[in-house]
Formats: C-alpha cells, structure tokens, sequence
C-alpha cells in the first residue's frame, strides 16, 4: 500500500512539474501565445464574454432533441439471472 502512494505522489510531483514547465513555455512564446495556446489566464478579463457565450449555447442547446419516453406496455424483468446473480424473486 505504502509504495501505491508513493507513486501516485511521485506522479502528482511529475505532473506538477510537468505543468510549470509547460506554462513558463507558453508565456516565452510571442505575446505569450504559442498555436494558438496562451499561458494567460482569460476567466478574468473576459468573464462576461465567457458568461454571454455560455449562456447562449446554453440557449441553443435547450431545444435540442430528447428521446421519447418509453412506451407503457414495455415491461422488464422476470429473467433467471443476472446484476451479479440476481434473480427476480430477490
């Protein structure tokens, strides 16, 4: 048990590193962008923008499709087996 945790802390410690390393790469980039990819954090600044553009795919979103609910004379149930040896007079 002691050498599960030790890994999973050595992997957190690698991801963390992984992580610095990979923002500070970022932020040398020009203006602090690189493909596209920015070092930069933007809920700050542009927070309202954000709220505006979720809230409308949000709206979009809203009337999307939904599967008709199941037909009433659909009854399950009644098998020998199964759901880790269940049967149905359980």
């Amino acid at each position: 048990m002691r050498l599960i945790i030790e890994v999973q802390s050595y992997t957190g410690q690698r991801a963390d590193q992984v992580h610095v390393k990979f923002r500070r790469w970022l932020s040398r980039g020009p203006d602090g962008i690189r493909h596209g990819f920015t070092a930069r954090r933007l809920s700050g600044k542009d927070k309202q923008w954000m709220n505006i553009a979720s809230t409308a795919i949000g709206m979009a979103h809203a009337s999307a499709p939904t599967p008709a609910p199941a037909s009433p004379d659909v009854h399950f149930g009644g098998g020998d087996s199964g759901g880790g040896g269940a049967s149905s007079d359980f």
